[in-house]
């Protein structure tokens, strides 16, 4: 085993007795690891924040800050992996100075990352860029105390680092754009201003002047909404942006798994806390959905990075939570709670979605590790769950993991813990109390939220709310996908399915003629911008509606909100939250996005590229995909399903698992097809078999 620093360096690391709660001194330990996770449990090997990573076999820890008196305690780093860079000694933190540049004007110097603590500008010296601090020296604040306040936010004089520095008080500003980091604390919608220096909260129905965004709208004869561009057009511009996203200075990681979003406009990310266990939950639903659609699998090895950094800084195994994912995080990369439950906080209904990731990517690759991790989720939500009523969730929406202490009681998204136990059931694989707990959740779904339309309790950043105040969309719209999904699960999906999305389109819905016939949706009370994942949530919702039911008022409505959502698109794929400001979320943007232009293509396969061939829909995991010109063969993890394909091509015949299977007109237990000439639908059913082959001859 070895161990990392936050700069590159390594180092090995003896297992000495204490760490191994043993007597006698063992030998270094032999490589065994494949992935981050298999490292999971470890004590730590260094006086540093870290996490583990597993590299060439061999575990090894990776710092990712280390503390520090003194510069000489910085040396044990190497230099940053962004600059010739010496070590400085800052706020007890060890820090770069990227002093080492080569340079042959200051303008060279102009681009680069100001890592002093003070204001100052760049110089050349001696062919090396040089941080020069401007201002005057000190050695305590009272030595400030004449300068005059040059600032426009409030604050004061500070002496720091031996120099006065004009400190900005915690909700001061100059600009607006000094607000954004602060919480919003009011259960509204609303917006940031920046008066008298101070940064001041206003509440208001809508937060800008909102229009159709970034392309010239596209109208029909009747002046109603069309798309910018397809729906296969749009996913596949999401998803580019994300294969080249950019990847943080320091740690080498991709920006989804430090950040939850970033400013197009200057392309830096945005230090809010991270979302790690939603955001990959939803990069596996993505997943499960492009890599069938587009046989593309390097998007395998894209999600399973993320799914090992989440498993390998789960909660410790010591904790009340035990070995369960963190639902928020800081921006260092390394997991362990954060946002509003603070250090050590979970949220229950995340680690149901990110188990139901690990299952389903076990599904896909095979990887046993994902299906034990899902499985001890599982069992830790079987053995957590508690009586509900309308105040109280079966699960508490934040609790601290590592006391068991509720941080906040009420949270209406039980769906993904159903999911979980759903899918373990299908495998085989279900206990007793987990069964138990299952039944418990589904009852209280059906007579709690589904009747009071209490729908709060999702997003992780928001404020806490134990008057239960707060409305938001996610959950019913999912709520409403999984019964079309599943209708053999709610006899009354017919009347349920409708009604989540009529209190969806009458709570946080817009249906204003700027949009041209689209019904625009607000992400929730406290957050009330027109979002770009969240109407295409529900545009593709309406669409499978439609599909269920023949509504054409549902598909008209789903055409409409699907061309909306489009327009957040930029060319280079960077998808918007909202009209409101510049943030760009993975979620919102990407992985909360383009799953729902994919479901919608598989309810409206008339939106799926004319003369291609694409998998739109199973009901099982797929696990292997080639298309080649006349013949598209597939495989699933279950022996029973369906599965929906648009195809450029007339199959002359059908196997299952090498045998020929006939058009669902001949009478059949077994599997059958049936073709839509018109439309260039397939329709696959399964019984018994998991490899099927469609060819035209």
């Amino acid at each position: 085993m070895t161990m990392t620093s936050a700069r590159g360096r390594r180092w090995a690391a003896v297992l000495v007795p204490a760490l191994l709660g043993g007597g006698a001194a063992c030998k270094e330990a032999e490589p065994e690891c494949r992935a981050a996770g298999d490292c999971a449990g470890r004590s730590f090997p260094a006086a540093c924040t870290g996490r583990w990573t597993c590299e060439e076999g061999s575990c090894q820890g990776v710092c990712d800050r280390v503390a520090c008196v003194a510069p000489a305690d910085c040396e044990i780093l190497s230099p940053a992996q962004d600059c010739r860079s010496r070590w400085k000694c800052v706020g007890g933190d060890c820090v770069a100075s990227c002093a080492g540049y080569a340079c042959a004007e200051p303008a060279d110097c102009a681009a680069r990352p100001w890592t002093s603590a003070c204001l100052g500008h760049w110089d050349c010296a001696a062919t090396e860029c040089t941080a020069v601090c401007d201002g005057t020296p000190c050695a305590v604040s009272d030595d400030c105390a004449a300068l005059p306040w040059d600032r426009t936010c409030s604050g004061a004089w500070v002496c720091r680092n031996e120099q006065c520095i004009a400190e900005c008080a915690a909700d001061g500003c100059e600009t607006v754009d000094d607000c954004r980091r602060l919480d919003w604390t009011l259960l509204c919608g609303g917006y940031w201003e920046c008066a008298d220096g101070r940064c001041a909260q206003q509440c208001s129905p809508f937060m800008c002047d909102e229009q159709i965004p970034f392309h010239e709208p596209v109208l029909d004869a009747d002046g109603r909404l069309l798309p910018w561009d397809t729906a296969d057009g749009i996913v596949r511009r999401a998803l580019g942006f994300v294969e080249r996203c950019p990847a943080d200075r320091i740690t080498g990681l991709p920006w989804y798994m430090q950040y939850c979003d970033f400013r197009y406009q200057t392309m830096e990310p945005d230090p809010w806390p991270h979302n790690p266990a939603g955001l990959y939950a939803m990069m596996v639903e993505t997943l499960v959905r492009w890599w069938p659609y587009s046989g593309d699998r390097s998007w395998i090895a894209r999600i399973r990075r993320p799914l090992d950094l989440l498993i390998a800084v789960s909660t410790p195994s010591d904790y009340d939570w035990p070995r369960v994912p963190y639902a928020s995080a800081d921006n260092s990369g390394h997991y362990r709670g954060g946002s509003r439950e603070g250090t050590d906080g979970i949220e229950p209904d995340k680690v149901g979605q990110a188990a139901v990731g690990y299952l389903r990517f076990f599904q896909t690759t095979g990887e046993r590790r994902y299906l034990y991790e899902a499985l001890h989720c599982a069992r830790v939500l079987a053995e957590k769950i508690r009586p509900g009523d309308d105040s109280r969730s079966p699960w508490p929406f934040r609790v601290n993991a590592r006391t068991g202490e509720i941080i906040e009681e009420y949270s209406s998204d039980v769906l993904w813990p159903i999911v979980l136990f759903d899918e373990v059931e299908r495998m085989g694989l279900a206990a007793d109390d987990e069964r138990a707990a299952r039944a418990a959740a589904w009852d209280w779904l059906l007579h709690g939220p589904m009747r009071t339309g209490v729908w709060k309790g999702y997003f992780e950043d928001v404020p806490l709310d134990a008057a239960n105040e707060n409305r938001e969309q996610y959950t019913p719209g999912e709520v409403a996908r999984y019964l079309l999904l599943r209708p053999d699960l709610d006899p009354e999906w017919r009347t349920h399915v409708p009604a989540l999305l009529d209190w969806i389109k009458e709570t946080l819905g817009d249906t204003d003629p700027k949009w041209l016939g689209a019904t625009g949706i607000r992400e929730q009370f406290v957050w009330r911008q027109l979002a770009s994942s969240h109407t295409a949530r529900y545009a593709s919702v309406r669409a499978m509606l439609y599909e269920a039911t023949g509504d054409e008022a549902c598909r008209e409505e789903a055409l409409r909100s699907l061309a909306l959502a489009g327009y957040f698109e930029q060319d280079d794929g960077v998808v918007p939250f909202s009209l409101c400001d510049d943030s760009v979320w993975f979620t919102d943007g990407y992985f909360d996005y383009v799953p729902h232009f994919l479901d919608a293509m598989a309810a409206l396969p008339e939106l799926a590229p004319a003369g291609e061939d694409h998998l739109l829909r199973s009901s099982s995991v797929v696990t292997d995909i080639t298309y080649a010109p006349g013949r598209v063969e597939y495989a699933t993890f279950h022996d029973e399903g369906v599965e929906l394909l648009h195809l450029g091509f007339a199959p002359a015949r059908v196997l299952a698992d090498g045998a020929p299977i006939p058009a669902a007109d001949v009478p059949t237990a077994g599997s059958s097809f049936e073709f839509d000439p018109a439309r260039g639908v397939l329709q696959v059913r399964r019984v018994r078999a998991t490899r099927v082959v469609v060819s035209v001859e």
